[in-house]
């Protein structure tokens, strides 16, 4: 069995170290230089501009499915094999807002479950947030199957989990 939770950084992590020009000139030298304001302006916008570039990425379909489909595609790659049974442990937040949105390629299907079982076909993580991109209209019908057939189920994660929480547990035969 191979169980996988990716670790994710908060956003703060990024900004942390960035101090704002301002905060490192006098207030005097502030006054008496306008142009020295419209320098700290263009500055900080591109401050956030980095900022955004570190953190905004392109992502096919809404995330808290497709977070699902990107840890279920990294599990699926580790164990190396087909899995024939797969559980998915999610935060409450994530199971509630991927519940019922709507899957890319999936002709308006929805929810967590198919978005994991289908990246744990499709199995390819490098894709990262467009993993559900690779995902064949064949392999739709082959996600229901196994959800019909109680192969593949989802839970909420305990209490003790704060934040984003996905954890994918995939299995094949004995392993």
């Amino acid at each position: 069995m191979i169980k996988v939770t990716p670790a994710l950084k908060p956003a703060s992590a990024w900004y942390g170290g960035i101090r704002h020009p301002v905060s490192q000139v006098r207030s005097k030298e502030i006054r008496r230089d306008s142009g020295y304001r419209r320098a700290c302006w263009f500055n900080s916008m591109n401050i956030l501009k980095e900022v955004l570039k570190a953190q905004v990425y392109p992502a096919f379909g809404c995330t808290e499915p497709v977070s699902v489909a990107l840890c279920a595609a990294t599990a699926a790659k580790a164990l190396g094999k087909r899995p024939e049974s797969m559980k998915f442990v999610l935060d409450a937040a994530t199971y509630k807002n991927g519940m019922a949105v709507n899957i890319p390629n999936t002709g308006g299907k929805k929810g967590n479950l198919l978005a994991g079982v289908l990246g744990a076909l499709v199995g390819r993580p490098e894709l990262g947030m467009e993993v559900l991109s690779a995902a064949p209209h064949a392999a739709i019908g082959k996600a229901e199957r196994l959800i019909s057939l109680g192969r593949a189920g989802m839970a909420v994660s305990p209490a003790e989990h704060t934040g984003i929480y996905i954890r994918a547990e995939l299995r094949c035969g004995k392993d």
